[in-house]
């Protein structure tokens, strides 16, 4: 699938981050990356043009953080802890579930707008990663076939992904996860990483379409349904905080079930691998 935006450049071909992510899940999958956190868009009526434009600018502001393969690429320069592969999730983690991204960026992914100045720990910025994985049991069989249908109906030509975020009877039928984001920020010094903390915390609590839900291990919670409250739109936790110079979020979506104490002990997992991985003693939610 060759995507064209408005304008007629091409993305890069074969984008496995899919359009409707970008767009259905709009400042969500920018929040996480950027910690940017404006609400949601909603899915337009009709229109493929603002749909790519959409999907256009999320992929400027993330300097295209997916290649054609879904899992990529080696860095220009030493990865540092908290970037790397060892200390991150993986699926004998998570289970039956298959990594379809993982792109390392070695430039703070939101330079700004140009009108205001970056805030100082951008300079400090060192290197990050994004990773996702997805159920198995969307990858085929009936599920597969619905998230197409899905696909096909907003002018999309399915490819080896399925769309994300998720929807239809995959979410209705799967009480539990379906997929997890984890993305690391690795700064100069733990008290960059604590106020890159504090200015996502500040930007999730003026998000409306999010909802406070305390502490889990340590980190700062907010819960969310990617769509309309139907059944057929994934339920999402999203987890913000920091261990040493590493500043994290991570995002768990899927059914029903999908909780913060349902995804505590994977949360602590990845907690756990970059503490000892990193050799950090501190897990704290901004200083």
């Amino acid at each position: 699938m060759a995507l064209t935006p408005v304008g007629g450049s091409s993305f890069v071909s074969e984008l496995c981050l899919i359009p409707r992510y970008l767009e259905r899940t709009a400042r969500w999958a920018l929040a996480l990356i950027v910690s940017c956190s404006a609400a949601q868009t909603p899915r337009p009526a009709n229109g493929l043009s603002r749909r790519l434009s959409v999907a256009s600018a999320a992929i400027g502001a993330t300097t295209v953080l997916v290649s054609c393969s879904g899992v990529s690429s080696a860095s220009v320069m030493a990865t540092p802890c908290g970037a790397d592969e060892n200390v991150l999730l993986t699926t004998s983690d998570i289970g039956a579930f298959t990594k379809f991204l993982h792109q390392k960026f070695n430039v703070y992914p939101d330079r700004g707008n140009g009108l205001v100045s970056p805030p100082s720990y951008v300079g400090r910025f060192r290197s990050g990663v994004t990773i996702g994985f997805i159920n198995n049991v969307a990858l085929d069989g009936k599920f597969r076939a619905d998230e197409d249908r899905i696909a096909r109906s907003l002018g999309y030509t399915p490819g080896t992904w399925p769309l994300v975020p998720l929807e239809g009877i995959v979410v209705q039928e799967t009480s539990g996860l379906l997929e997890v984001y984890e993305y690391t920020y690795i700064f100069a010094t733990a008290a960059d990483a604590a106020d890159w903390v504090r200015n996502a915390l500040r930007l999730n609590a003026a998000d409306a379409t999010k909802t406070p839900a305390g502490k889990v291990d340590g980190l700062t919670a907010y819960t969310r349904v990617l769509g309309p409250n139907d059944g057929r739109h994934e339920a999402a936790v999203s987890v913000v905080g920091r261990v040493g110079n590493v500043a994290l979020t991570l995002a768990f979506q899927g059914g029903a079930t999908v909780t913060t104490s349902g995804v505590s002990a994977l949360l602590r997992t990845a907690l756990d691998r970059i503490r000892i991985g990193c050799h950090q003693s501190d897990v704290r939610q901004t200083n």
